[in-house]
């Protein structure tokens, strides 16, 4: 059995009440755009999807700041990244 983000989460998928944003590298070979996009339009269809142009697997750590730009809308204020 393949594991995926996605199987870890859609059993309870449909329990989320608050807007989602999936943020993915546009070069990541790993969880690919395309797949990703079908696996959440299954479970949560209003996620709303941003492509990072060029970047691979684990965006949040290979451009953080342009991530914590594009995530800022639905993280707590309370949350601090730092920028490396």
């Amino acid at each position: 059995m393949s594991f995926t983000t996605i199987e870890d989460i859609s059993a309870k998928a449909s329990k989320i009440t608050v807007p989602v944003r999936v943020i993915v590298g546009g070069a990541d070979t790993v969880e690919k755009e395309a797949s990703l996009r079908a696996a959440f339009g299954k479970v949560i269809p209003s996620a709303e999807f941003v492509v990072l142009p060029g970047v691979g697997h684990m965006a949040h750590s290979r451009r953080p700041r342009s991530w914590s730009r594009r995530s800022a809308p639905f993280r707590s204020p309370d949350l601090y990244f730092e920028m490396a």
